[in-house]
C-alpha cells in the first residue's frame, strides 16, 4: 500500500478593481468553486492549494474574467485529502454572466442576482442558494444538485445519476432531465415545468403551474393541496394508478379537481403513479 504525504497548504489572493466585468468563465478542472458576494465595489480572488498543485491562471480583458484551475505537478493524489478550492467574492450588485465547467470539484453560488448562469460539472455536486436569475443553466454528471430560493424566467437541469432537488423556486419555465436519480420538488411555482426521468423516482409537492412529467421505470408520487383547481392526466403502463380513490390498472385515466386551472400530466412507463390530497 502506497502512502503519500500531505504538501503544505497555499493561498494566494487577487484583487480586481474592474467594474465593468459582464462576464466571469471558470475552468475549475478538480478544484471546488465557491461563488459569494460582499459589500465591496471590487471582486476577490482566493485561492487555497498545495505546493506543487493547482495553480491559477487569471485573464482580464475588459468585460471578461477568465480564471482557469492547471493541475500542477502533484495532480494525481492531492484531490484525496486535501482542500483544493477557488472562492470568488463579487460586489452586491452586479449584472454578470457565468460560465462554470468543473471536471469532478463542487460549485457553490450563494446570494446572487444575476443575468445568466451555464453551468457543467463532472462528478462534483451543485448547490445554489437565494438566486435571482434570468436563465440558468447547469448539467451534472454523477453529481447531485440542490437548489433553494430560487426566483427566474428559465431554469434548465441535466443530471445523470445523482438527485436533483429544488425548495422554493419561482420560475416561468421549469426543465429538467435525469438518468438514474430521484428529481423531487417542493414550494415551487411557475408557468410550465417538464420533467423527464429514467429509473428513478419523482416527487412532487406545494405547486402551482402547468407540471408534465414522465418517466421510464420510475414511480411518480404528487401531493394535491387541500383545494387543487387541477385537470388531471395520469398514465401508467405496466405499473398501478393510485389516487385518492384507489388503485387503477387500466394504465390511463383523466381526472379533474376544482376549476381544472391547470393541467397535471403524469406518465410512467413500468412504475406506478401516485396522486394523493391534503385534507
Amino acid at each position: 500500500m502506497l502512502f503519500f504525504k500531505s504538501s503544505k497548504q497555499i493561498k494566494e489572493q487577487k484583487k480586481l478593481m474592474n467594474n465593468h466585468i459582464e462576464t466571469i468563465i471558470i475552468q475549475s478542472g478538480w478544484a471546488d468553486v465557491n461563488i459569494y458576494t460582499h459589500k465591496e465595489n471590487y471582486i476577490s480572488l482566493f485561492l487555497t492549494s498545495i505546493e506543487n498543485g493547482p495553480y491559477w491562471i487569471v485573464e482580464e480583458n475588459q468585460d471578461q474574467l477568465r480564471l482557469t484551475i492547471e493541475p500542477g505537478i502533484r495532480r494525481l493524489h492531492f484531490r484525496f485529502n486535501q482542500t483544493i478550492k477557488l472562492d470568488v467574492y463579487v460586489p452586491e450588485q452586479n449584472n454578470i454572466n457565468w460560465e462554470v465547467e468543473a471536471d469532478s470539484g463542487s460549485v457553490y453560488f450563494y446570494k446572487q442576482v444575476v443575468q445568466n448562469i451555464m453551468l457543467r460539472v463532472g462528478s462534483g455536486n451543485f448547490k445554489g442558494n437565494d438566486l435571482t436569475v434570468n436563465n440558468a443553466f447547469v448539467e451534472v454528471g454523477t453529481g447531485e444538485v440542490n437548489i433553494n430560493h430560487f426566483n427566474g424566467e428559465n431554469l434548465q437541469l441535466v443530471g445523470g445519476s445523482g438527485d436533483i432537488k429544488l425548495v422554493d423556486v419561482t420560475c416561468n419555465r421549469i426543465m429538467s432531465k435525469i438518468g438514474s436519480g430521484s428529481l423531487r420538488y417542493n414550494h415551487v411555482r411557475y408557468k410550465e415545468m417538464i420533467s423527464e426521468g429514467g429509473s428513478g423516482d419523482v416527487f412532487l409537492e406545494n405547486f402551482q403551474g402547468d407540471t408534465k412529467m414522465k418517466v421510464g421505470s420510475g414511480d411518480i408520487e404528487v401531493v394535491l393541496d387541500e383545494r387543487p383547481n387541477l385537470k388531471c392526466e395520469l398514465q401508467a403502463g405496466s405499473g398501478t394508478i393510485i389516487t385518492d380513490t384507489g388503485h387503477i390498472s387500466d394504465g390511463k385515466i383523466h381526472k379533474d379537481y376544482g376549476e381544472a386551472k391547470y393541467v397535471l400530466a403524469l406518465t410512467s412507463r413500468s412504475g406506478d403513479v401516485v396522486v394523493k390530497q391534503k385534507f
